[in-house]
């Protein structure tokens, strides 16, 4: 079997393969706005409107829950490769989530309250203006839920992944995304490094 590590080999292989998920995920948050524009714009040309001034103000917001998403991922792929104690690492998970649920509160309600300087500033006037409160009202509402949905993914996907694997609850991924034939012919290895002592 060929090997899977990404310290040896191609680095722009290794790159993608790690970057290319990721950039699936955010491609698809992006593509709500065109989802919007395509059914609003069949109501009317005021709400085509809005949503034109709305989207570029929530890519700029959402790109904070991508960036609290990959901060997470980031640290608390840092303490489970330090050995860190299952229960800290556990406990980090949990700060990470209480963060993005404040972070995520807290720019909903600013978004809300603010729109009428925020939208003013790039150009909104008169009536569409109505039409960005209607939507951004639900928008703000909606983010906490955002952020912590993208926040959640990161988490169970370090933390409990890891820990999963290391119990050996779940098949190795290699089974499912390349090493089938290896797997069925006996000739797949699945055991695992031993994890950190705890």
């Amino acid at each position: 079997m060929s090997d899977q590590s990404l310290t040896t080999g191609s680095v722009s292989r290794a790159v993608l393969s790690v970057s290319a998920p990721m950039t699936l995920g955010i491609l698809g948050v992006l593509s709500v706005g065109l989802a919007d524009a395509y059914f609003l714009g069949r109501m009317g040309r005021t709400e085509l409107a809005a949503v034109g001034y709305i989207y570029p103000v929530t890519v700029s917001v959402t790109s904070l829950s991508i960036g609290l998403a990959a901060g997470a991922n980031a640290a608390l792929s840092q303490s489970i490769g330090r050995g860190t104690p299952e229960d800290d690492t556990h406990r980090m998970a949990l700060h990470a989530l209480a963060l993005g649920l404040v972070v995520g509160v807290s720019v909903g309600a600013a978004l809300w309250l603010l729109q009428g300087r925020i939208f003013g500033l790039i150009g909104a006037a008169g009536p569409v203006t109505g039409e960005i409160a209607d939507y951004v009202f639900w928008w703000a509402m909606s983010f906490p839920f955002l952020v912590l949905s993208m926040l959640a993914s990161a988490v169970i996907m370090v933390v409990f992944g890891y820990f999963l694997f290391r119990r050996r609850i779940l098949v190795p991924m290699e089974a499912l995304v390349g090493g089938t034939k290896e797997l069925t012919a006996g000739r797949f290895d699945t055991r695992l490094p031993p994890g950190p002592a705890n």
